[in-house]
């Protein structure tokens, strides 16, 4: 395996996930037809890796916005908002 696609290869999986989550959650989110379509996983592994974003530090890269949209779906605390 190359490490060095490694970062990029988890930026787009982050930026799949963050821009299905913004399109879905107005509506109650994805069904389970659309999560597996998109990803290719269950709902469930599709909102661990959405939780493992929100709680991580690569959430940072999204806007304000963004962060506490997802940040409120999970219930992560303000203070994990900003650097």
């Amino acid at each position: 395996m190359n490490r060095s696609k490694e970062p990029d290869q988890s930026t787009r999986e982050d930026d799949l996930l963050v821009q299905f989550f913004q399109r879905w959650a107005p509506f109650g989110g994805g069904s389970d037809e659309d999560i597996m379509v998109t990803f290719g996983v269950t709902r469930r592994v599709y909102v661990d890796r959405l939780r493992s974003l929100a709680c991580s530090p690569r959430i940072l890269r999204y806007p304000i916005a963004v962060r506490m949209q997802i940040h409120d779906f999970f219930g992560v605390p303000s203070r994990r908002l900003t650097p």
